[in-house]
């Protein structure tokens, strides 16, 4: 430490010769309180236990752990925990400098003066260009370690991911395509995803928006959900976000006196266990002509922006979710509206190495997802994760993104694909998880924890999503139930597995469920939160609009 600071204070009078007796000044002071602030750093670690092996608490005693701090649900705190470009997308494209206000908005003075919201790069999938190529394969991770370029079978589609390099055929390897980030200017996490904070409102988009959102508000189905190691639970009830799925109409057909659809279906891969919706509650419904028309919009919209293109596919599903306490929890803001987790997730074995099981994953690989946000904003999280031959819990970092009315977010799938993102190591591989949304907490004095002020701020909060995407899976659903077959009849007609003991229970337990939360009114509680939150929508984002 000694020789390191003589080292450091020889190198800083060596330049400071150089400076006059006011820049000197002003140095010593800069170099002062840089000391000051790294010597309180310094004793706040060594006093809370951080340093070394070392078991010192400020509290004293055994050591026991510090309260970990909580996620951000202000715009402050998310303000303060940026990590990324420090240019706004207005700037960057028109190739100017940022100035921004000094009150820690991350409001930029050019985009305040045109009247426009300001983005910050690296919190937007906007790039500088349009005709940006972001997002081409880069040498596939073992000629990554050996440091030589890849000579790939497809020498065409750059985009192409599903394909090998000479080297590892040669050898008769598996061989998994690294990502290029190459073009990211200045974003240090190395995401593609992000939010277009004006999107619906820039593309007036606004009605039609409004239209499939109260209209799905207002035919609300609850389902009884049964997630792993947890109890079934009706999901009107549940602290996370309820949702209804719509599907594209692929074929109908007739059986009998019944009329069957075969839709597209999301949530019916691996996904189907962390939900658990139970058969007789997993509705289906097919999309509305309204809600085709957004998806075609949207997608057309998106098609204007190069680097999408290769990962973009026509939306044959839609999600609708709310998200909110529902009129059953207090703490709005304090409950975790959707976990941790990837939409598609990838696996490892000697045989196959990294790969993505197609019966695991109903969501087409390597396509994107677009999620649009009504109502109250929402903080979505991301972790960055280390990968070592299949998905651990090992967290590198952490960003936040804010989902705010009208917002565009994207959800690129080479954030979740597991590949080389530090600098200089060509061996640790890792992927980006996304969850942890919380409602944005409505009072701005709350930095700790959120007590009885934060319980009345934000008592009628509700923000509803529509979750965009490509699916390959697909379900028979039945048009006067807009669920699956269940008897073991129907279910060998269509060449489908015959439901296992359990899932007839749960199917009986489920129905139960649905007759006693009908009879005893809770539904009636659900029902009036979500026309007060429906209201307040209206009122906060929509008045004086038709």
């Amino acid at each position: 430490s000694k020789l390191y600071k003589t080292t450091q204070c020889r190198e800083q009078g060596k330049y400071m010769s150089t400076l006059n007796y006011n820049q000197q000044h002003n140095m010593l002071l800069l170099l002062s309180s840089s000391n000051n602030s790294n010597n309180n750093n310094y004793n706040n670690n060594y006093n809370s236990g951080n340093m070394g092996n070392s078991n010192n608490n400020s509290r004293g005693g055994g050591g026991s752990k510090k309260r970990k701090k909580r996620h951000p649900r202000t715009l402050t705190e998310i303000n303060e925990g940026y990590i990324g470009s420090s240019c706004c997308v207005r700037c960057t494209q028109k190739h100017r400098y940022c100035i921004f206000k000094e009150d820690n908005t991350k409001q930029c003075i050019g985009c305040m003066q045109e009247g426009i919201s300001c983005q910050l790069l690296g919190n937007s999938w906007k790039h500088s260009s349009k005709k940006s190529t972001l997002g081409k394969r880069a040498s596939c991770v073992c000629c990554a370690g050996r440091k030589k370029k890849c000579i790939y079978d497809d020498k065409e589609d750059k985009y192409n991911y599903n394909t090998s390099c000479f080297h590892c055929t040669r050898n008769n390897k598996v061989c998994w395509p690294g990502v290029s980030f190459h073009g990211m200017r200045q974003n240090t996490s190395k995401l593609f995803s992000g939010v277009d904070t004006t999107f619906v409102m820039d593309n007036n988009l606004e009605e039609l928006v409004a239209c499939v959102t109260f209209m799905a508000a207002a035919n609300f189905k609850p389902t009884v959900d049964h997630p792993m190691a947890c109890a079934p639970i009706t999901s009107t009830q549940r602290p996370a976000r309820a949702r209804n799925n719509y599907g594209l109409v692929q074929h109908q057909f007739s059986h009998g006196d019944k009329l069957y659809y075969k839709m597209s279906s999301y949530g019916s891969g691996c996904g189907a266990a962390s939900v658990g919706t139970t058969y007789n509650t997993n509705y289906l419904r097919p999309i509305t002509e309204d809600m085709q028309s957004l998806q075609r919009q949207v997608h057309s919209k998106l098609k204007q922006h190069a680097y999408l293109v290769p990962f973009l596919k026509t939306f044959n599903h839609l999600q609708f979710s709310i998200n909110g306490n529902k009129g059953y929890h207090t703490s709005t803001c304090g409950m975790i509206q959707t976990g941790m987790h990837c939409d598609v997730t990838y696996s490892f074995s000697k045989d196959e190495g990294i790969h993505c099981s197609p019966s695991m994953n109903s969501q087409e690989v390597n396509t994107i997802v677009a999620i649009i946000t009504i109502g109250h904003p929402r903080v979505i999280t991301f972790e960055r994760v280390i990968w070592r031959e299949g998905p651990t819990d090992v967290v590198v970092e952490k960003k936040y993104f804010i989902l705010s009315h009208g917002s565009l977010f994207i959800l690129h799938p080479l954030d979740e694909r597991p590949a080389l993102r530090d600098k200089n190591d060509n061996t640790t591989l890792t992927y980006w998880k996304h969850g942890g949304v919380r409602m944005m907490c409505n009072n701005q004095t709350c930095d700790n924890r959120c007590g009885p002020m934060c319980t009345a701020a934000n008592k009628n909060i509700c923000s509803f999503s529509l979750g965009l995407r490509c699916c390959t899976h697909n379900r028979i659903v039945d048009v006067e139930t807009w669920v699956d077959p269940l008897s073991d009849n129907d279910r060998h007609k269509f060449n489908l597995s015959e439901l296992t003991r359990s899932q007839k229970d749960w199917n009986i337990k489920a129905s139960s469920m649905l007759l006693e939360y009908s009879e005893s009114g809770e539904d009636s509680t659900f029902e009036d939160w979500l026309l007060c939150a429906t209201q307040q929508v209206c009122a906060d984002y929509y008045y004086n609009k038709d």
